[in-house]
């Protein structure tokens, strides 16, 4: 599996299944759980069977630091690329579906924080948050995120995810995600579903980047798919 080129075949990928199965008058079907077993296709396409393991609903012991692993519904990766052979190395995706009510701001900066635990506790692991449906639904939720979690950066205005745009090339976006976290007391909002230091305090690395993988839209115009990388070092790109 060639992880590094993961993020652009899936945008390119699941763009292509959408504006297929929908001039086939399939779109009543679109749905987060379609778009898992489209993701689940193309990543079982680009993996041996003998070489590496898929996993859905993983629950990954990143995301249980200093918890009791007895208690409660374990927190889950939404994939989970397992190598039989660990210097391989791993991949893990968190998916949103834009039209969906869950695809909020909140959720995808959770969704976030969840990849950045990961890559902290298994800095080779390939991280990558896919967020695909109708055009204006991805914007829209992207603007959304931008302006909620917007920070000065090195004097420009910068959010945790570069929105997707032909004229603009990709690049790595720095967000200081401990600032964001610190401001939600605990069991509320994403602080809720976060894990805990052992001191009590929300456990997220201070800071996390990410960097557009590959963004895909359908020639209608209708479709559109992106991904990004995450990790938690400047230095990797």
């Amino acid at each position: 599996m060639q992880r590094k080129d993961l993020g652009r075949r899936i945008a390119s990928g699941v763009t292509a299944k959408l504006e297929f199965d929908y001039t086939c008058e399939r779109g009543n079907s679109f749905s987060e759980y379609y778009l898992h077993g489209v993701i689940n296709e193309i990543i079982a396409a680009l993996t041996s069977p003998t070489a590496y393991r898929i996993h859905t609903g993983y629950a990954h012991l990143a995301l249980r630091q200093n918890e009791e692993i007895s208690r409660g519904r374990p927190r889950e990766l939404d994939f989970f690329v397992e190598p039989y052979q660990k210097e391989e190395g791993a991949a893990c995706l968190e998916v949103k579906w834009a039209a969906s009510s869950h695809c909020r701001w909140d959720n995808v900066l959770l969704d976030l924080f969840r990849l950045a635990l990961v890559k902290r506790n298994q800095p080779t692991t390939e991280c990558l948050f896919v967020m695909s449906g109708p055009t204006n639904d991805v914007l829209r939720t992207l603007d959304d995120l931008k302006t909620r979690t917007m920070r000065p950066n090195r004097g420009k205005q910068s959010g945790a995810l570069q929105i997707p745009d032909a004229s603009t090339p990709s690049s790595m976006v720095g967000y200081r995600a401990f600032d964001w976290a610190g401001r939600f007391s605990a069991g509320e909002g994403i602080a809720a579903h976060l894990p805990r230091t052992v001191r009590g305090r929300v456990d997220v690395p201070p800071k996390m980047y990410t960097t557009l993988a590959g963004s895909h839209t359908s020639a209608s115009g209708m479709w559109m798919t992106a991904t990004w990388r995450l990790t938690t070092s400047s230095s990797v790109r």
